[in-house]
């Protein structure tokens, strides 16, 4: 699947930060970095994620993050910048949890 006219580098899931190796999977997790660098998506393939929304989910977070308006389901990596996970409903149930036990 292509990523057109997303605001970020889509990168596969393997190469994810290595903080965040051990966090709950989800479809995709979304890297922001300090104004004016590139943000990066890691695309998880390994599970079942409809990624048709993607595009728009993580546009509208970086919006958010550039906004300076994070809420509680952003996390903060050693390197100073802030990470998101994104899950559909249908991969969470799949996955055995919840939006609210991956935001926790």
């Amino acid at each position: 699947m292509t990523f057109d006219h997303i605001r970020a580098t889509v990168r596969p899931w393997s190469e994810r930060p290595t903080q965040l190796r051990s966090a709950p999977p989800g479809c995709a997790i979304l890297v922001c970095n300090s104004a004016g660098t590139t943000h990066e998506l890691f695309v998880n393939d390994e599970i079942s994620c409809d990624h048709r929304h993607l595009t728009h989910d993580a546009n509208a977070l970086i919006d958010t993050y550039d906004q300076g308006r994070r809420d509680d389901g952003w996390g903060a990596l050693n390197s100073g910048a802030h990470y998101t996970i994104i899950l559909t409903r249908q991969a969470a149930t799949q996955l055995g949890t919840t939006y609210a036990e991956i935001d926790s």
